[in-house]
C-alpha cells in the first residue's frame, strides 16, 4: 500500500511537470530566433495559480490518497521547516532568557596569538539563539552578550572588540571561549568576518 502511494504521489508529480513542459514543446518547431519570445509569451502572469488550477483538475480521491501516503516524519520535518521560515521573515519568537547571557570573561596572555586576549564564554541559550533562524533573536543574544561583557571589562569597549565578538557569534557559536583581543586593528565588520575573526 505504501508503495503504491509513492508510485501515485510521483505521478501526480511527473504531470505537474509535464503539464508545464508541454508549452515548450508546443513551439520548439518554431525558429530559433522566436523560440524565447514565444515561451515568454506562454509563461502564464501567476504561475502558481495556473498549477493550483491543474492540480484541481487530479480526481480528488488520488489527491487525498497521495497526500496520505507522505509519512508522519517527513509531514513533520516540513512543519517544522515552514515555522522556522515564518520566525525568520516575522520576527515572532519567545523571548530570550532572563538568566545572564555571559558565563564568565577572562583575560589572558597568548604569545601565539600576540598579545592580551578577553576569553569570553557566553550561556549556551545564547549559542543555540546566535544558530538559529531568527536573525532578531541572534542578534538580541549578541547584544546580551556585549552589554555584560563591558560592563564586567570595561576596558574592553571598542569596535574592534566588538566585530570580533559578532564574528564568532556568526561564525564560531560553538567554540569553548570567544577570544578578543583589542589590540587587533579596526578593520569593519565585513573585514573581521572575511578574516575569520582575527584581523591583523
Amino acid at each position: 500500500m505504501k508503495r503504491t502511494g509513492k508510485v501515485i504521489t510521483g505521478l501526480v508529480v511527473s504531470m505537474g511537470l509535464l503539464a508545464g513542459c508541454g508549452i515548450l514543446a508546443d513551439y520548439l518547431g518554431g525558429s530559433a530566433t522566436g523560440v524565447a519570445q514565444r515561451v515568454r509569451d506562454a509563461v502564464p502572469s501567476n504561475p502558481t495559480e495556473r498549477i493550483r488550477n491543474q492540480l484541481d483538475t487530479i480526481p480528488g480521491d488520488i489527491r487525498n490518497f497521495a497526500a496520505d501516503a507522505i509519512p508522519d516524519d517527513l509531514r513533520n520535518v516540513a512543519a517544522d521547516v515552514a515555522a522556522r521560515a515564518g520566525d525568520l521573515v516575522s520576527g515572532e519568537t519567545a523571548p530570550l532568557p532572563d538568566s545572564p547571557a555571559m558565563i564568565s570573561a577572562t583575560w589572558a596572555y597568548r604569545a601565539d596569538e600576540g598579545g592580551r586576549t578577553l576569553m569570553v564564554v557566553p550561556a549556551q541559550w545564547v549559542r543555540e539563539a546566535v544558530r538559529g533562524t531568527s536573525l532578531s533573536r541572534a542578534q538580541e543574544a549578541t547584544n546580551r552578550v556585549w552589554d555584560e561583557m563591558i560592563a564586567a571589562e570595561p576596558e574592553a569597549n571598542s569596535q574592534t572588540m566588538r566585530d570580533q565578538l559578532i564574528c564568532h557569534a556568526l561564525g564560531a557559536p560553538e567554540k569553548d571561549s570567544w577570544n578578543l583581543e583589542p589590540w587587533r586593528p579596526d578593520v569593519g565588520l565585513a573585514a573581521t568576518i572575511a578574516a575569520m575573526c582575527n584581523p591583523n
